[in-house]
């Protein structure tokens, strides 16, 4: 299996927001730690297989792409419709893909509840890139990953 394009129109991005007051209490700093996160859990990988670059061409790991792009309150222009279908109330909305999201959950980063799924044709174009870096997985076969 070869890991979809970067700016494969279909891939899914997961929504997430964040009021005012869970991000005075640093829930969307702790994002940040996604970094670091990646950092351990690439140390492990050349532990264990070596050579990251070597083993991706094996087969035996996926390159990623870490993408995490925001909707601030702020925001108008295309992404009002998505900031009135996901509620105003929200501060900030995140759209995580599926390796941001699967990285959250291994580093045990808490996010709020997602609220749904979009895929990358329907962002707006004018959201913020917040995170994005690259990343590998192990090889398996890459279940979508399921709000």
């Amino acid at each position: 299996m070869t890991p979809q394009s970067p700016s494969d129109p279909s891939d899914v991005f997961h929504v997430t927001a964040f009021t005012a007051q869970q991000i005075r209490d640093g829930a969307m700093s702790r994002m940040m730690d996604l970094w670091s996160g990646n950092l351990r859990r690439m140390g492990e990988l050349r532990r264990r297989f070596g050579s990251v670059a070597a083993a991706a061409a094996e087969g035996l790991l996926v390159r990623e792409r870490v993408e995490i792009y925001g909707l601030s309150s702020a925001g108008a222009g295309n992404g009002a419709a998505l900031r009135e279908r996901y509620g105003a109330d929200y501060h900030s909305i995140e759209f995580l893909n599926d390796a941001a999201l699967r990285l959250c959950r291994e580093c045990e980063i808490g996010l709020p509840p997602l609220l749904g799924q979009v895929t990358r044709a329907e962002l707006p174009s004018d959201l913020e890139l917040i995170v994005q870096f690259p990343t590998c997985s192990v090889f398996t076969t890459i279940p979508r990953i399921v709000a």
